[in-house]
């Protein structure tokens, strides 16, 4: 009884056919297919049988073409000479009605028959001229050529289409008798002529017997040189030679012996004739029954090759089929369950000596056995080399990461080393090659970066406050050798999440990176932004370079979009790697476009989208400092000789009271500084005559700490804190900056004193370097402050029109030999100060962190001494000032302040540092 839960098998349905049906199914289709070509094979062979034989057929009308010209060839002669019998022209009749029978033959060939009826009406004319002696010997010479072309057409004709090199050969030695025959019939012409007139110079016979021994060397080439045949024929032609000779000499030619000579010459043509077409007739029928032998033999190989390999398949597929099934369901056990089971086990952590499996089921000791074997080992050698990998997986990322953490301790230190040249270097050219250097540097600290992520490891940062667009992108500039060819741009007011801020940075930095390698030195590489529909940001990056082929760059954002994988082409394009793994890790989109569609270089342009969840609001406060976590102090050298100016054109600082940014004065906004002020502004002072003696510094006292804070000493020079934290330096450092006009500032407080408007209380308080945390790393501390970044980003010894933020660099970053001076260098005692805070700054570091970071006390690197109040100046250097200019003054001061105040921007923070 049939279980009815069984579906019912179907004979029709592939998938319920067993092992053996299917092994048999596709063992018979090769057979097939070789019965099919064997059949085809022997069929071919067929073919070509039945193609001899009608060959053969067609042959055999080959000696009715020859023997018809031969008997016309004799009447024409006897004619000619009046010996015609009665025999030749019955002889005569008989080839003509044979030619007409083979010319209608329906198997016949078109050709060889209208070769024949042409020669069977030629040779009709010969047989009713009778006995009768021809007159017009002419015609009658013509008569026969035409005859014995047409034999050479019919004998071509038929053996064309034998592709025989046997029978080629032969029907060009038949075609060359014949045509050699014809010229012998000229030279029989030609002797009749001498017999009728014996006046006759013999010049037709001797041309004749010249074409005729042509035609014999032609002949000769198709037989062998011991030819007894063809040694006849040079006999024939010397003697007819040496006759003819003889009777151009004497007048009389010897006709008996030349017709001797001549019927013995064409007995040997008629011989030659007819051995070529009996070896024409043999050679086809010849090759007529191989074919058919062929066709026999073909079919029973053909037949026999078949039904062994059937019985052969059928041995083989039983033999296949039970060790084959239990293989194949070992196998697929291994390569779908076992094998990724255990991949997966050892990637979780499992140790491979825990691992046991199972080996395929076939114990046999032939092929299949040994396969299964090698199943089985190539399992363990799996598992094996899989724990391996891991292993060394891990190694390999443990070394990449502490190589690479190593390269950055060093590339730090390096850096540190190369910022405390460059604060003490005054030669502008070797300041300009340290800039570089530190770039260099940078770059290098970037390519430890990227080993870290190349091994998985993300690097340790603490958290941040967020950071202005515009400081991620200078800090991503800074990381770039080429630095002054990027433009940055008016950037949208936006800021990034402290932790996204970094990678974002390291991004642009790879992108410019590559952009400025790949266009002319001569190029800039711009910024773009947008904001999209669905949220975020766009940043564009774009070059004028060599472009990118579009069938690589549709690959490289096919990588982009799917993510960076580890491959033997990582190396080569380390920077694709490292963008894509950034983008991946903060949720940004980074696409390639050509920066123009029709241009010889059409360049590049890099989209980075940048979602909304990696954006905050920029900072409400442009003081607040977002570097807070990561200050450090900077030592401070102090210039030797030279009053600080301020060069032409240059902005003044922000607000006294504010630690953010400065704002940024824009090329040609306004001719007059700008300040911003959170106290009443101070007005510009006139110069002090040289003669006026410089206050002396005094101890520092408690009272005079926020007038120090601001960088200023009563003297209008910039005061300079060794050991403070640089956030609060930024902007008092700022602060202490001169106007452009040249007035010193110590004029100006004095004049803003005597008027009652308060300085010191205006000015921002310094913090204390206790209440500073350390920084990981010291790089360019000024470089966070635009004030200060006009010095960074642009060259000391051929200065570029100068970016919106070098308008506010500082004037003790300033090179002092390009700054306007007032007169030749002057000493005073106010140096003494200056060298006392220069001894203070180079105090050697005594301890260390375990980073390698120096232990700072608060205050072990204070300038002896303090400063005391100014001088009271004397009357006679007391100056009336016009009220009316003084309020114009303040006039354009207050609208710098709220130019500035529409374009600053905030410092940045740790993030932006490179």
């Amino acid at each position: 009884m049939r279980d009815a839960s069984r579906p019912r098998r179907r004979s029709w349905n592939l998938d319920e056919w067993g092992l053996r049906w299917k092994v048999l199914a596709v063992l018979a289709v090769p057979l097939i297919v070789a019965m099919v070509l064997g059949s085809m094979r022997v069929l071919n062979a067929y073919n070509e049988s039945n193609r001899l034989s009608a060959a053969a057929d067609h042959v055999a009308r080959v000696p009715a073409a020859v023997q018809l010209e031969a008997a016309a060839g004799t009447v024409i002669g006897g004619q000619e000479s009046n010996t015609v019998t009665d025999a030749d022209i019955a002889q005569l009749k008989t080839r003509i009605d044979e030619a007409n029978t083979a010319a209608s033959g329906s198997d016949a060939i078109p050709e060889v028959s209208a070769a024949l009826r042409r020669m069977t009406a030629s040779a009709q004319k010969v047989v009713d001229g009778g006995k009768n002696v021809a007159q017009d010997l002419a015609a009658m010479s013509t008569l026969q050529h035409q005859i014995q072309a047409d034999s050479v057409v019919a004998v071509e004709a038929t053996v064309k289409p034998i592709e025989d090199n046997d029978v080629v050969s032969t029907k060009t030695q038949l075609v060359d008798a014949l045509t050699a025959q014809a010229r012998l019939f000229d030279e029989v012409t030609a002797g009749i002529v001498i017999l009728r007139n014996p006046k006759d110079p013999g010049l037709e016979l001797s041309t004749a017997s010249a074409a005729e021994r042509a035609l014999v060397d032609s002949l000769a080439r198709d037989y062998p040189k011991d030819d007894a045949s063809i040694a006849d024929l040079y006999k024939g032609l010397d003697s007819r030679a040496q006759l003819i000779s003889q009777g151009q000499a004497s007048g009389q030619f010897p006709l008996l012996e030349l017709r001797e000579s001549l019927l013995a010459s064409l007995s040997t043509y008629a011989d030659l004739i007819s051995i070529a077409t009996k070896s024409i007739i043999s050679t086809v029928n010849d090759r007529a029954d191989s074919a058919k032998t062929a066709v026999y033999r073909d079919a029973a190989i053909s037949l026999g090759t078949l039904l062994l390999a059937l019985a052969l398949a059928y041995l083989v597929a039983r033999s296949l089929l039970s060790p084959l099934r239990r293989l194949r369901r070992g196998a697929l056990q291994v390569a779908e369950y076992d094998l990724p089971d255990a991949v997966e086990r050892i990637k979780a952590g499992e140790s491979i000596d825990d691992f046991e499996f199972a080996q395929v089921p076939v114990h046999t000791s032939e092929e299949i056995g040994q396969v299964a074997r090698a199943v089985d080992d190539i399992h363990g050698q799996a598992i094996r080399l899989a724990g391996e990998q891991a292993h060394l997986r891990l190694q390999i990322n443990d070394m990449f990461e502490t190589l690479a953490r190593r390269t950055k301790t060093l590339v730090d230190h390096q850096l540190r080393l190369i910022e405390d040249m460059e604060y003490s270097e005054k030669d502008p050219k070797l300041l300009d090659s340290l800039f570089r250097l530190d770039h260099v540097a940078a770059r290098m600290r970037r390519n430890g970066d990227n080993l870290l992520i190349l091994a998985g490891t993300r690097v340790r940062r603490a958290k941040s406050a967020p950071v202005n667009l515009v400081d991620v992108l200078r800090a991503a500039v800074s990381e770039v050798e080429d630095y002054r060819r990027v433009k940055i741009g008016a950037t949208p007011d936006i800021a990034l999440s402290g932790g996204a801020a970094r990678d974002v940075a390291h991004l642009v930095a790879e992108l410019l990176d590559n952009a400025l390698r790949a266009s002319p030195p001569s190029s800039d590489v711009t910024f773009s932004y947008a904001n999209t529909g669905q949220g975020g940001t766009v940043l564009e990056v774009a070059d004028r370079g060599i472009g990118i082929p579009p069938d690589e760059m549709a690959m490289i954002n096919d990588r982009l979009e799917m993510g960076a994988e580890v491959s033997p082409d990582t190396a080569r394009r380390m920077g694709l790697f490292v963008v894509s793994k950034l983008a991946e890790r903060h949720g940004m989109r980074v696409r390639l476009r050509p920066t123009f569609d029709a241009a010889r270089e059409p360049g590049v342009t890099v989209s980075v989208h940048i979602p909304d969840s990696l954006i905050v609001a920029a900072h409400a406060e442009p003081g607040a400092n977002v570097f807070a976590d990561a200050t450090e102090v900077v030592e401070q050298s102090a210039p030797t000789q030279v009053v600080p100016q301020v060069p032409t054109g240059g902005a003044a600082p922000a607000a006294a009271g504010t630690l953010g940014a400065l704002p940024q004065r824009r090329p040609g906004t306004t001719d007059v500084p700008q300040r911003q002020a959170a106290a009443p502004s101070i007005p510009q002072r006139q110069p002090v005559p040289q003669r006026q003696p410089i206050p002396q510094r005094q101890p520092a006292a408690p009272a005079a700490a926020s007038a120090s804070a601001t960088g200023l000493v009563a003297s209008g020079l910039p005061q300079r804190q060794p050991g403070s934290a640089l956030p609060s330096q930024q902007r008092a450092a700022a602060d202490a900056r001169p106007v452009s006009s040249g007035t010193p500032i110590g004029d100006a407080i004095a004049a803003a004193q005597a008027a009652g408007t308060p300085v010191a209380e205006s000015l921002p308080s310094r913090r204390s370097a206790a209440a500073q945390p350390d920084s990981d790393v010291a790089r360019h501390r000024y470089r966070t402050n635009p004030v200060k970044t006009a010095s960074f980003f642009q060259s000391r010894i051929d200065r570029p029109d100068p970016p919106i933020f070098a308008e506010l660099s500082s004037n003790w970053l300033d090179d002092p030999a390009q700054m306007p001076r007032h007169g030749g260098a002057w000493e005073s005692a106010g140096d003494d100060g200056w060298d006392a805070a220069r001894r203070a700054a180079q105090v050697p570091v005594d301890a260390r962190t375990g980073t390698g970071l120096p232990v700072r006390q608060p205050g072990n690197r204070l300038v002896p001494g303090g400063v005391g109040a100014a001088a009271e100046p004397k009357a006679a250097s007391t100056r009336g000032r016009d009220p009316d200019a003084i309020r114009a003054n303040l006039s354009r001061h207050q609208q710098g302040v709220r130019n500035g105040r529409a374009l600053r921007t905030t410092d940045t923070t740790d993030e932006g540092q490179r």
